[in-house]
């Protein structure tokens, strides 16, 4: 297989056709006040993406789950009690990194979307459009600044685990909004469906990378 192909494959449509999953905060659960001061868009894209990446890390670096997350999506959570137990029944290690990292997400893109009145002076189309396009802008700088001629097996390996964590990146931000636009506030219970997408496309790179090399 092609490396280059396997983005040929739609884990986009997938990410966006996927079922929402999410849980209102609970009372008592910390509530980010509305911030009346815009909370500046690329500096929020910048830190969801430094995130995002964070959690992908540790998902990928799971090495004795019993769960194949590639395969079989958890169910939703009400609460972040039931997802740290659906972790710690499927043997996930570095459990308080995945919860924390989670949590970290969610508030970083709320900031933002109280600060913007989200849902009353946009729409959630209109919300995620924004915030999408700002991804792939820093990602596409990020690109053009490093601008390798490296066509090697590994080069084009790493490109496309780049390329299967921006697309992961946009895939919270599409949970994230549609939870708050809903809901207000909310807390993400496991982004499970987002990260089933993004291991299934990281291991079809390894594939891909073992068929190149061969």
């Amino acid at each position: 297989m092609n490396l280059l192909n396997i983005f040929r494959k739609p884990y986009l449509s997938l990410i966006l056709a996927m079922l929402v999953l999410f849980t209102s905060c609970t009372q008592g659960d910390s509530i980010i006040t509305e911030n009346k001061n815009n909370v500046p868009l690329e500096l929020t894209i910048r830190k969801h993406i430094i995130l995002s990446k964070q959690l992908q890390k540790i998902y990928l670096n799971q090495k004795h789950q019993t769960v194949d997350l590639s395969k079989k999506i958890p169910q939703f959570y009400t609460n972040k009690e039931s997802f740290k137990k659906f972790l710690i029944n499927n043997n996930f290690t570095d459990i308080n990194k995945i919860l924390t990292v989670s949590e970290d997400i969610s508030n970083n893109l709320n900031s933002y979307l109280s600060s913007i009145k989200a849902g009353k002076l946009m729409t959630e189309t209109e919300v995620r459009e924004v915030l999408i396009t700002e991804i792939r802008k820093q990602q596409q700088i990020k690109k053009e600044t490093q601008n390798s001629t490296d066509r090697s097996c590994m080069s084009a390996l790493d490109n496309a685990i780049e390329n299967c964590g921006e697309n992961y990146a946009v895939s919270l931000v599409v949970v994230t909004v549609s939870g708050f636009i809903s809901f207000g506030i909310t807390t993400i219970i496991g982004y499970a469906a987002a990260t089933g997408v993004m291991v299934k496309c990281c291991d079809d790179a390894a594939n891909a990378y073992e068929d190149c090399i061969n």
